[in-house]
């Protein structure tokens, strides 16, 4: 990828000053439905305790009123679930040639670069908000193709996210991000060929499912994962305290989350990294939810339908919404905020086109099943499912809908996003070049947040899984 300093090398003696992004950042949902913003804990070394009563004082039995006695009644049953926090830096760099003044004529290279530093902090989040604890980004389901291909003359790897059963494939990548090669098994991180360079997304193919990376990877094979990069350390350990065994290193749902911060490990352990909601809305009921088993409390169970790969249709809303009123009658489905794919906002409006062309539109008759034709005007962000109002996400599970009740959702946290500092001397840091061992000055800048996200009453919400996804996506 050509450098500011290339281009500006080869360019016209005009250059036009707007520069087109290529990126696919922005319209991210964590803004659009204030993720995070539910409530707010504070924690250092330790764990957070979030408190839960689980029953009513509900003692009683039938009694004599000539000389019985007073049985016994009884109190409340409590028991308590666990937050804590994950730290993670956002790291930017930008060489000494590149912020030289003589290359003004084509861009501000500190303005590009440290300029956009805060605009994606929010990319960052709301891929963490489509986690489920491991920090896997891309390759989860299996099935990736690993290729070498040959860009400006520079070998990088290619992978292919396009395996039927992958409803993740590229869209938790941007252009730019850093990532670091996992084998499939989850237990070995690949290196790069040569060098020792940062790997980061270089290019996009959204209708391929492809990336392309900056560099080549060596050893890269079909199934390899993408993952946050940071889970293990240079020297081999990794984040979640794995140190062989059968549990993969870069898991989640486990049984010890959170475990005791140490310093030998980054943060609390016992799972990977931050939880996105898809850790609260998993169904799986042998799964662990902040150390409790969801078998033992299925309360903690999100109330679900599965599709078994059909269509998305009127009815398995009008079932979740009973669903809720039977398990949380103090919940209304109206507290619900609907996250839907872009594929699935599709089928719902194929479903309400089928409806609108069937029904007999006689004056005062249409509307009275309601939304049965989801509300959709002008094609919006937003489509409305019995009620709900969902959002749009190109970030979402392609065969899911999930509804969350956002105020429950809040963070854990051991301060505010911070600055770190400027490296070296006058902001500048001698980065030794590992071939001819050439200093190349750079100006380094780090930004450090610590925190996680945080659930109340993960039963209150609900999904749709397993959907078919309509044919062209």
């Amino acid at each position: 990828m050509p450098s500011i300093i290339e281009i500006a090398a080869t360019a016209p003696d005009e250059v036009d000053s707007y520069i087109q992004a290529y990126t696919a950042a922005g319209g991210e949902i964590v803004d659009r439905i204030a993720v995070g913003e539910g409530f707010q804990l504070e924690t250092g070394v330790k764990a957070k305790r979030i408190p839960v009563r689980l029953s009513e004082p509900m003692g009683g039995a039938k009694v004599s009123i000539d000389n019985g006695t007073i049985g016994r009644g009884r109190g409340v049953e409590s028991l308590y679930y666990q937050a804590a926090h994950i730290p993670f830096q956002y790291l930017f760099e930008l060489s000494y040639e590149e912020a030289k003044s003589n290359y003004a004529n084509v861009m501000d290279a500190n303005q590009l670069v440290f300029g956009r530093a805060a605009s994606t902090v929010p990319i960052w989040k709301d891929i963490f908000f489509h986690q489920d604890g491991s920090g896997v980004v891309a390759g989860a389901a299996g099935g990736s193709v690993a290729s070498t291909v040959s860009v400006d003359g520079v070998n990088r790897t290619k992978y292919v996210f396009a395996d039927v059963s992958d409803f993740v494939d590229v869209r938790n990548l941007v252009q730019g991000m850093a990532v670091e090669v996992f084998a499939s098994d989850l237990t070995a991180r690949r290196s790069p060929s040569s060098g020792s360079n940062v790997t980061f997304i270089r290019s996009i193919n959204v209708d391929e499912k492809s990336v392309i990376l900056n560099q080549e990877i060596a050893s890269a094979t079909n199934g390899d994962i993408l993952v946050i990069p940071g889970l293990i350390d240079p020297a081999g350990v990794f984040a979640s305290g794995y140190s062989g065994g059968a549990t993969p290193p870069l898991s989640s749902f486990n049984s010890t989350w959170p475990a005791a911060r140490t310093v030998a490990n980054k943060g609390f352990t016992g799972d990977a990294f931050r939880h996105g909601y898809l850790y609260p809305q998993n169904t799986d009921p042998t799964k662990y939810f902040s150390g409790l088993q969801k078998s033992a409390l299925p309360e903690l169970i999100p109330v679900a339908t599965d599709a078994s790969g059909s269509p998305l249709n009127h009815t398995m809303i009008v079932q979740l919404i009973n669903k809720l009123i039977k398990k949380r009658p103090s919940v209304s489905h109206s507290d619900w905020t609907g996250i839907i794919s872009l594929e699935q906002k599709d089928a719902a409006w194929r479903a309400g086109q089928a409806v609108i062309t069937t029904m007999t539109q006689v004056a005062g008759e249409y509307g009275k099943i309601r939304d049965a034709a989801p509300s959709d005007m002008g094609l919006s962000d937003t489509i409305t499912l019995g009620g709900v109002v969902c959002h749009a996400d190109r970030r979402q599970l392609a065969n899911r809908v999930d509804f969350l009740v956002t105020k429950n959702i809040g963070v854990c946290k051991a301060g505010d996003l911070r600055r770190v500092t400027e490296f070296g001397t006058n902001g500048f840091v001698d980065v030794m070049d590992t071939t001819s061992g050439t200093p190349k000055y750079t100006f380094l800048m780090a930004m450090l947040d610590d925190y996680d996200f945080a659930y109340r009453d993960p039963g209150a919400n609900a999904l749709i899984q397993n959907l078919s996804v309509p044919a062209g996506y």
